[in-house]
């Protein structure tokens, strides 16, 4: 049996090595575990950083008190360090969080790149509260991801005209080359810019499935932006490069690198349909009774445990043992008012005309695309999308008006069909749920529930068994009472079989 470290603890009845410590430029300080309370972490799938908060016990301003040892090879101690916040308006926090086994096969339960929690996170504000008693308070952080703070922070002057030139390998004279030679993929952009902000600050990498984008842009940043007001302006004309998608910019700390990957493809990593197995998308199979019948070319989730099929050392749960289960459907009138025709208006002030997108537009293409894209890669018997129309909707008696100055006819599909897509997922039947809590668990990979009456044909059967997308996970660690758990949000745009 390996040495158990000092800084590990128990939650759950799991070990976890467990590290907070505060960073500004003058010094850093190891916080004693016995201080910390809670630290809960925000998963959301649609933003592109995780945040947290820290609240820890401040009785008799301990924390202000607080100084460490440090001591040399000898075991004497050389110095005491205490922590002066606000020193420099720059204090952080690192936060690694690493479940471990005693037999020392860390790598092997637990991979890295799946499981280890490792944050640098900015404090950007605190608050302290007072119990009954003067000298009993806690203090509170809010913590943004050290990334974002330094893109709000950051006014760069940036053109996609540097990207292209690192491109090209030479300079350009901008003032003397059209708009046209300046522009760049949408990708290619958002790598540029992210990287020039983050170069002197932060390693930056990126995934190698990383989404250049369908079309080409110019963009200069206006005197009042920051890097990430730039980064929105150009996500919102991204589509993607295969499918003409919506796509999702994330930064993944567990593998130190951004990605950029489309809708269609995070579904596309569901299934692996020639091994006849679920993929690498999938962290969990919970199960309501027993028993599971969602199975897809032999697959079944009861009789073995989900690493056989993803290549994950999760265990199936059970979803008897989970609490605070809700189930929820989208109000009537946000399905009525968003997912109808999109009618989508350009002019064009070169060749002095007019567009006019209508065909995909039309909401029973739009229905059609969102089956192609995310129903057809699903399990089951019949996946079919959800995606609620009428006769009204179909004849277009429903129907907006949108205008754009995209040219280019898959700019335009952002502002008119792929908007209307972006509200049908996101109004799809939802789920939220608590379970035990598990780091491996990320917004946008998915779960899978099962049960014995998946083939019940009853509607709320159809619409609960089988594959949902996590859009939020919040990961609650209790030190105080010995206690993590997750709070999972996610939702599911098809049916197991068609109703």
């Amino acid at each position: 049996m390996k040495d158990i470290p000092d800084n590990s603890c128990i939650l759950n009845d799991n070990r976890y090595t467990v590290k907070f410590t505060l960073i500004n430029t003058n010094t850093s300080i190891d916080l004693p575990l016995g201080l910390v309370k809670q630290f809960v972490l925000y998963d959301n799938l649609y933003s592109i950083f995780q945040t947290g908060k820290l609240i820890v016990d401040n009785s008799g301003s301990s924390l202000e008190n607080f100084s460490s040892t440090e001591m040399n090879e000898l075991r004497e101690q050389i110095n005491s360090v205490s922590y002066a916040f606000n020193s420099d308006n720059n204090d952080y926090l690192e936060v690694k969080i690493i479940p471990i086994t005693p037999k020392g096969e860390d790598a092997v339960t637990f991979p890295p790149e799946i499981f280890n929690m490792h944050f640098i996170f900015s404090v950007y504000a605190e608050e302290e509260y007072t119990a009954n008693k003067a000298n009993d308070k806690t203090k509170v952080f809010y913590l943004r991801d050290g990334r974002a703070e330094k893109l709000l922070r950051s006014n760069i002057e940036w053109s996609t005209s540097l990207a292209v030139q690192r491109q090209i390998g030479h300079k350009i004279n901008v003032s003397q080359v059209s708009n046209k030679l300046r522009s760049i993929h949408t990708g290619y952009a958002l790598k540029h810019l992210i990287d020039t902000a983050l170069q002197n600050s932060y390693p930056v990498s990126f995934a190698n499935d990383w989404d250049i984008g369908r079309y080409e842009i110019f963009h200069t940043s206006p005197t009042q932006h920051n890097v990430m007001d730039d980064i929105e302006a150009i996500l919102d004309k991204h589509v993607s490069f295969n499918d003409l998608d919506n796509c999702v910019l994330r930064w993944n700390n567990k593998r130190s690198e951004w990605s950029l990957k489309s809708f269609t493809q995070m579904f596309d990593e569901v299934l692996n349909k020639e091994e006849k197995a679920f993929g690498s998308r999938v962290s969990d199979a919970f199960h309501l009774h027993g028993s599971s019948t969602l199975s897809k070319g032999g697959a079944n989730l009861a009789t073995k445990p989900l690493h056989e099929f993803s290549g994950n050392t999760i265990l199936s749960q059970q979803l008897d043992g989970l609490t605070s289960y809700q189930f929820l459907n989208s109000a009537n009138d946000d399905g009525v008012n968003s997912l109808i025709s999109s009618i989508v208006h350009n002019y064009n002030y070169q060749d002095k005309q007019f567009d006019v997108e209508c065909s995909d537009g039309y909401i029973d293409n739009i229905e059609q695309t969102f089956q192609e894209f995310y129903a057809d890669k699903m399990a089951g018997q019949d996946p079919t999308a959800i995606f609620p129309t009428n006769d009204d909707k179909k004849r277009n008696l429903m129907r907006k008006h949108v205008y754009t100055d995209a040219i280019m006819q898959e700019e335009r599909l952002r502002a008119g069909r792929n908007n209307v897509i972006s509200r049908a997922l996101a109004l799809s039947p939802g789920m939220s749920f608590s379970s035990k809590g598990g780091t491996h668990r990320d917004a946008g990979d998915f779960i899978i529930i099962s049960g014995e009456d998946a083939n019940s044909g009853k509607r709320f059967a159809q619409v609960m068994y089988g594959e949902w997308l996590m859009t939020n996970v919040v990961h609650v660690f209790m030190f105080d009472r010995e206690d993590y758990s997750n709070t999972i949000t996610c939702i599911k745009p098809h049916t197991y079989s068609k109703i």
